[in-house]
């Protein structure tokens, strides 16, 4: 095959991933339905790992670990658009705690916000928190692991209020003691 015709191969595959992903957008929608209806937790760590591990058995090699890492920001990102729905549909008390009105607050006035939490075995790991933050602030000014899992993070205020505000839903739900500094 020509770089062309691989090109080519490669562009058809995306539009077919393109309509499974909106597909599966979809379904989350759904998800956050029934566990808003039923007071479940979006996030399931149990059932994510189970998923993972069933559909990455038989690969073999690096394909393994990085088919394992798409499946996590896949599910990542399913999270986030079930929070969004939950969030505006007015479910689950998303916003409703003193934490995040102060974050609400300092995002209209455009200040940075220094957050800190603490990741557990029961939530998502720092490096998993991280990758959280990137893809909601554009501008992350600082970042420091320290002991036991806890993070502080310093993001620009002048970030998208509405990416941040599910920046700040995802951390609540997915790590512990969430705080404004």
């Amino acid at each position: 095959m020509t770089l062309d015709e691989v090109r080519n191969e490669i562009d058809k595959l995306d539009e077919e991933m393109k309509e499974l992903f909106l597909r599966r957008m979809e379904l989350s929608g759904e998800v956050a339905k029934v566990k808003a209806g039923t007071a479940q937790k979006v996030y399931n760590p149990g059932r994510e790992a189970e998923v993972i591990g069933g559909l990455t058995e038989g690969i073999g090699g690096p394909r393994k670990l990085q088919y394992e890492s798409f499946l996590k920001k896949l599910m990542e990102i399913s999270r986030t658009e079930q929070y969004r729905l939950m969030d505006e549909s007015g479910a689950d008390g998303l916003f409703d705690t003193p934490v995040l009105d102060e974050a609400a607050g300092k995002l209209k006035g455009g200040e940075d916000l220094r957050l800190s939490f603490t990741c557990s075995e029961k939530g998502i790991s720092p490096s998993e928190a991280i990758s959280v933050i990137s893809d909601y602030s554009p501008e992350i000014l600082e970042i420091a692991l320290k002991e036991s899992g806890k993070v502080e993070v310093l993001i620009s205020g002048q970030s998208d209020a509405g990416a941040l505000k599910l920046l700040l839903i995802h951390l609540f739900k997915e790590t512990e003691d969430l705080r404004i500094l």
